[in-house]
């Protein structure tokens, strides 16, 4: 998710269900994955690239990783979950019946919404043979947002007009 500025291998995050990536091996067959809420403290061995976990259920998990990576994949996780559950109570408050009672909701999904649309605008724009500065690709954006139908010519004048 480019959005959100993760970085690769993402995280598996469904509702409660987190689970981060770890210990890739050099030939790729196979990839372990950890779930983020079963790990209460996580300590460096004595051994390089080594991870000790300490789950909540006791037990102890020695896992090939490092601390560092580990604790940026878990906030990571997190990361995808807060922005989940944004976009969940965006759509609970927008698809609700109109009532008086006013419930706030995190601006977030909104600014993602208005992000994939100008990406698409742009991507669309791009494949088109169009070349337009990503200010006028929002610009024509936000006119589309407003209700403004009126076609334009993408042509060169226009697009030096605007600076």
């Amino acid at each position: 998710m480019d959005y959100l500025q993760l970085s690769g291998p993402l995280p598996y995050v469904m509702g409660r269900i987190m689970l981060v990536s770890t210990e890739r091996p050099a030939d790729g067959n196979q990839t372990s994955w950890v779930g983020c809420w079963s790990v209460s403290h996580m300590n460096p061995t004595t051994r390089q690239h080594q991870v000790s976990l300490l789950l909540t259920n006791g037990m102890t998990m020695i896992i090939r990783d490092t601390v560092s990576r580990l604790r940026k994949k878990i906030a990571e996780a997190h990361q995808i979950l807060v922005f989940q559950q944004a976009n969940q109570a965006y759509a609970t408050y927008q698809y609700q019946p109109i009532s008086d009672v006013y419930r706030p909701f995190n601006q977030e999904p909104l600014a993602f919404c208005h992000y994939r649309d100008w990406r698409l605008v742009s991507g669309v724009l791009r494949k088109a043979g169009y070349s337009l500065p990503d200010e006028v690709v929002k610009q024509l954006v936000t006119e589309i947002y407003r209700g403004d139908w009126h076609p334009r010519h993408l042509d060169d004048e226009w697009v030096s007009s605007q600076y």
